[in-house]
Formats: C-alpha cells, sequence, structure tokens
C-alpha cells in the first residue's frame, strides 16, 4: 500500500512497482471488455473466482469465492 501526505516521503521504487502493476490490471481489463481471453500460459495457475458479484466499498469491486489462491 503506498501512502501519502505532507510528512511522508514517497518510496519511488514501491511507487513505480504499483504504477506498474495498476496497468497490467488496466491492460487485462481492457482485453476483457473487448471480449479476448488471456493465453492459456497466462491463466493455468490462476486462482478462481466463482460466485462474483459487484459490490459497493469505497470504490467499486468485486466479491466472490476464490479457489487456487497461495
Amino acid at each position: 500500500m503506498l501512502r501519502f501526505g505532507p510528512n511522508i516521503d514517497l518510496d519511488l521504487t514501491a511507487f513505480g512497482e504499483e504504477r506498474v502493476r495498476l496497468e497490467a490490471l488496466v491492460a487485462d481489463l481492457w482485453h476483457v471488455s473487448l471480449n479476448k481471453r488471456p493465453a492459456s500460459s497466462a491463466t493455468r495457475d490462476a486462482p478462481i473466482l466463482e460466485e462474483w458479484r459487484l459490490a459497493l466499498r469505497p470504490t467499486l469491486c468485486l466479491t466472490g469465492l476464490t479457489t487456487g489462491h497461495h
């Protein structure tokens, strides 16, 4: 988690890593919106989210039951 504030030094390495992670998420969501499936090599060991639904938190998110998450 990144913390921001007037008395907090920003960890630029962590910030860059989080930016890259979120950019990959956006790219994945874009492909899903185009009805494109990811390569099987990318999903071979991915956890499965079942009985998912949208939920409201401070921001919109998914909730559900996960299996295969280590």
